[in-house]
């Protein structure tokens, strides 16, 4: 049944671009370059996701199919004008997020998914207020780091026995402080002259809290 599907699918593609490229010689439709590298995306898309369906254990395929089916929409709709590059990128951004959250609700031992996924979806939304204007480019490092710094706390806290994360609170107290470090950097304020030294004494203040309740439950 899914060799006929296959076969089906074949001809009904096949057909399409005889179609495009027949009305393209008669000048009837414009082909420009961004559809056709589309049409060869999705093309991948489709076999890669075809050899997942043949041996569904291999999830490589999968991912790299539905890649490919992101970047081949993408390129159409650059193609036909429907929406800025800018809004395309966003949502290719967020497509590799989700693939990669994807990647890690399936199979929560692939935590790594979720660093890469957190960095596309920040990313996006830079990219998004770029667009719109709604922040200015000065915040955009800040956000970043800052973003970052919140992924790393989101490992930290899905923390268990088979998954010791104890190292993704380092990393995150160190994005945070040097968030606020690039924030007071670019603006020159009391209030960001306060936030960076701020955070780095309420850093020290944690480790040490930490340390006097570490040292408490080892006395009992």
């Amino acid at each position: 049944m899914h060799s006929k599907n296959n076969k089906i699918m074949l001809g009904l593609f096949i057909l399409v671009v005889g179609v495009l490229l027949l009305l393209n010689n008669f000048r009837l439709f414009q082909i420009d370059d961004e559809l056709w590298w589309g049409i060869a995306f999705i093309t991948l898309g489709i076999v890669f996701i075809n050899v997942h369906r043949r041996n569904t254990i291999k999830k490589g395929p999968l991912v790299v199919g539905i890649i490919f089916l992101i970047l081949g929409t993408f390129s159409i709709l650059d193609s036909i004008r429907i929406v800025t590059n800018d809004i395309i990128g966003v949502f290719f951004l967020w497509g590799l997020a989700v693939i990669f959250f994807s990647i890690y609700i399936r199979h929560n031992r692939q935590w790594w998914a979720i660093i890469p996924g957190g960095a596309a979806l920040i990313l996006g939304f830079l990219v998004l207020f770029e667009e719109f204007r709604i922040l200015d480019n000065e915040y955009f490092g800040f956000i970043f780091l800052f973003g970052m710094s919140l992924v790393f706390w989101f490992l930290y806290l899905i923390r268990e026995d088979k998954n010791k994360f104890g190292w993704a609170q380092i990393v995150a107290i160190i994005l945070m402080i040097v968030s606020f470090f690039v924030l007071s950097e670019e603006f020159d304020s009391q209030v960001t002259d306060v936030l960076f030294p701020a955070s780095i004494i309420v850093c020290g203040g944690y480790f040490i809290f930490r340390g006097l309740l570490t040292g408490k439950k080892t006395t009992e």
